[in-house]
């Protein structure tokens, strides 16, 4: 939809939500940089960044077309980072 105005046209036509799916799957989303400096004060504590589907939220609240949000948990698009215990390659 981004780069093909027809698609958007068509949308905000016949549509009243839309599904951001790969933008707001974990290897989109989380923040490994700062995961790892939050780690030093919480391990519990994770960070996401909104920036994968800034534009399409933007979008859909222009048009006040509903999102929903594909899945913040995904097997097999998660990072294999996130599950060591400092978010790092080679971590325990």
């Amino acid at each position: 939809m981004a780069n093909n105005s027809e698609y958007r046209k068509i949308t905000k036509d016949n549509f009243n939500s839309i599904t951001a799916e790969n933008e707001t799957k974990p290897e989109r989303i989380l923040d490994q940089a700062e995961c790892q400096r939050l780690a030093q004060i919480n391990p519990a504590f994770v960070a996401i960044t909104t920036s994968p589907f800034e534009k399409i939220y933007d979008w859909a609240e222009e048009n006040e077309i509903g999102v929903r949000f594909h899945t913040f948990v995904w097997y097999s698009q998660t990072p294999s980072w996130f599950f060591t215990v400092d978010y790092t390659q080679n971590g325990a």
